[in-house]
């Protein structure tokens, strides 16, 4: 459920498609904003670098009203999914990132770091021409299984089952059959419409909400920094009792400067993103999460990362939260649009590690 005001001025996350952007924002061309002095104003491609910083302006420079997005028609998808151990994945993740350009495909992980394994969600477009897809029924389970069914039996088994060794051995079952049906059942090679895998979740959360926190790393580490991953999940659970009660998700975006704050400026990236029905215990957890992956040299997404501290943005951003406050103050200079949230974290004063 997005807004196209926050799609064209924050953070997105999906696998990018080959040859394209995994953010939203990047295919904005055109903002209509009213400053918060009341003046309406327009920004777009003829100042490409103000353009790049209001895709990550997060509604800071003022209240965003019309929006100009770069559109194509809509594609035939192939679908698949693959599961490996982490051993196998670590071995075939250069393959599959090196392949030549014809034959790339989006890559979506699902991890599991108590099974040791991930499955691979990939997608790739059939044609150049638009066709007539015949896979809706695959998205319609996937979809339900995500919006529904997973959350839906991590909330019943947390909350009814109180001791944990039971509790996960069912959490780790459900996986396994969610790996099952990925693999036999979530696959139509002859196509798929690519906006049935769309989910729309309701305005009010139900006893089926869940949560997530993502950061991002560089793709030539990712072989590194999936098996801490998996390391400091076991371990947190060992010494603090605490484990997501979902399994964990993960995205390739590939390199995107388009935006100020794109955590993929530098390079191909991709992503660690635990998820959970916020459970108690999850507010810790997400700490000793944003520290682990801060350490490692992640990247955030200010409003798809929970509980990043200044000095983790900082760490992230560095000059670039500069460069962003100059302007932000260009157009909001008695801070009207300016949170406590966005005031900390765009601080000068804020520590940061240099490596």
């Amino acid at each position: 459920n997005l807004s196209l005001g926050s799609a064209s001025s924050g953070g997105t996350k999906d696998a990018s498609m080959p040859g394209e952007f995994g953010q939203v924002c990047s295919y904005a061309t055109v903002l209509k904003m009213v400053t918060p002095q009341g003046k309406c104003i327009e920004i777009n491609e003829s100042e490409p670098e103000l353009l790049r910083i209001a895709r990550s302006s997060y509604g800071l420079f003022g209240i965003i009203y019309e929006v100009t997005f770069k559109v194509r028609p809509a594609q035939s998808l192939a679908l698949r999914h693959k599961t490996y151990t982490l051993g196998e994945f670590i071995q075939t993740l250069p393959a599959l990132t090196n392949r030549p350009d014809t034959e790339q495909e989006s890559m979506m992980f699902y991890l599991f770091p108590f099974l040791n394994e991930i499955a691979v969600e990939f997608r790739k477009y059939i044609d150049n021409t638009p066709t007539k897809p015949t896979g809706t029924w695959q998205w319609k389970l996937r979809n339900w299984t995500w919006k529904n069914l997973a959350p839906g039996v991590g909330y019943i088994l947390t909350r009814f089952i109180p001791f944990k060794t039971i509790r996960y051995k069912l959490v780790d079952f459900f996986n396994q059959k969610v790996q099952l049906v990925l693999e036999r059942i979530l696959k139509s090679p002859s196509g798929t419409s690519a906006t049935d895998q769309i989910i729309r979740y309701p305005h009010q959360s139900t006893w089926t909400k869940y949560t997530f926190s993502i950061w991002a790393f560089p793709e030539e580490k990712y072989s590194e920094i999936l098996p801490a991953y998996f390391q400091f999940c076991r371990n947190y659970y060992q010494q603090h009792g605490y484990r997501c009660n979902m399994l964990n998700v993960a995205y390739r975006i590939l390199k995107d400067d388009n935006s100020l704050f794109s955590y993929s400026s530098a390079g191909n990236v991709m992503t660690l993103d635990p998820v959970s029905t916020g459970d108690p215990g999850w507010e810790d957890f997400i700490t000793a999460y944003n520290e682990f992956c801060s350490n490692l040299g992640g990247v955030p997404l200010f409003n798809q990362t929970r509980g990043i501290t200044p000095s983790q943005a900082r760490a992230a951003f560095g000059s670039r939260l500069d460069k962003f406050e100059t302007y932000r103050q260009q157009y909001d200079p008695d801070n009207r649009l300016l949170n406590q949230y966005f005031r900390e974290r765009l601080s000068p004063s804020a520590p940061h590690q240099v490596d």
